[in-house]
C-alpha cells in the first residue's frame, strides 16, 4: 500500500510593516520673492565658545583707536571675508558670506538692543561663491576678520577690518551669552555702536563708509 503524504507548507511569518514619517523640512517664508528650504537636522555654525540661547545672537559693536588695533594685529594671522545678500529688510535678513575656504548662509531677524534672531548653516564653498556672483546685491562687503581672545573665558573679540568701499573702516564685536554679561573693555576701544543703524553690514552695503563725507571717528 502506498501512502500520499501532502507536501508540508512553507510557514508564512506574519510581517510588521511601522511607518516612519519623512525628515521635517521648514520653508522659512523670507518675503514675497525668496524662500529658503532648510531641512530641521542641518548643521550649524558654531560661535566661538558662546553658549548662547538657541538661534539667538547677542552682540555689542564698537569703533576702535585704529593706532593700537593695527600694533595689535600687526602679528595676527586673519581670515578674508567675502559677504552679499540675498535679501536686507528691517524686519530680515539673508545673508551669503565666504570666509576662508568655507561657505554658509545666515537669516537673522530684526534687532532688538543688541539681540536677534539668528539662523546659520554651512553651504558648499562653491554654491556660496555663485551666489554671490549671479544673486546678491551688489556690490560685496569685503573685509578681514581677526579673532582676539577676550579677558573672559569663552569669550572672544572680533575685528574687522573693512576692504575697498568701506575702507578704512575697523569695528570691534564681542559676542555674548546674555545683553546682561559683563566684560572688560580693551584700552582700544572706541566708542560703542551698536545701536547705530549706519555700522550694520546690511546697511554699509548699501551706504558704503567711504561716502558719508566728511564725518570723522576714531576708527580713521
Amino acid at each position: 500500500m502506498m501512502l500520499f503524504v501532502p507536501a508540508a507548507r512553507p510557514f508564512l511569518g506574519r510581517t510588521t510593516f511601522r511607518w516612519s514619517p519623512p525628515p521635517r523640512v521648514h520653508t522659512l517664508k523670507l518675503d514675497s520673492k525668496i524662500s529658503v528650504l532648510l531641512g530641521s537636522s542641518a548643521p550649524r555654525m558654531q560661535h566661538g565658545g558662546v553658549n548662547r540661547a538657541a538661534n539667538r545672537e547677542t552682540e555689542r559693536k564698537f569703533l576702535v583707536h585704529a593706532d593700537q588695533v593695527r600694533r595689535l594685529l600687526c602679528t595676527s594671522q586673519g581670515t578674508h571675508l567675502a559677504q552679499g545678500y540675498l535679501c536686507s529688510e528691517p524686519d530680515r535678513t539673508v545673508r551669503v558670506r565666504v570666509a576662508g575656504m568655507s561657505g554658509f548662509l545666515t537669516i537673522k531677524g530684526r534687532t532688538h538692543g543688541c539681540t536677534r534672531a539668528e539662523y546659520e548653516y554651512p553651504i558648499p564653498v562653491e554654491d556660496a561663491r555663485e551666489l554671490l556672483n549671479t544673486l546678491c546685491v551688489q556690490p560685496l562687503i569685503e573685509k578681514v576678520r581677526y579673532r582676539i581672545p577676550a579677558k573672559e573665558a569663552g569669550l572672544v573679540w572680533e575685528i574687522d577690518e573693512f576692504l575697498g568701499d568701506n575702507a578704512p573702516l575697523i569695528l570691534a564685536e564681542i559676542e555674548l551669552p546674555t545683553p546682561e554679561t559683563a566684560f572688560e573693555r580693551p584700552t582700544w576701544l572706541a566708542d560703542e555702536v551698536t545701536l547705530d543703524e549706519r555700522y550694520y553690514n546690511s546697511a554699509l552695503q548699501k551706504r558704503p563708509y567711504r561716502v558719508w563725507g566728511t564725518e570723522t571717528d576714531d576708527s580713521r
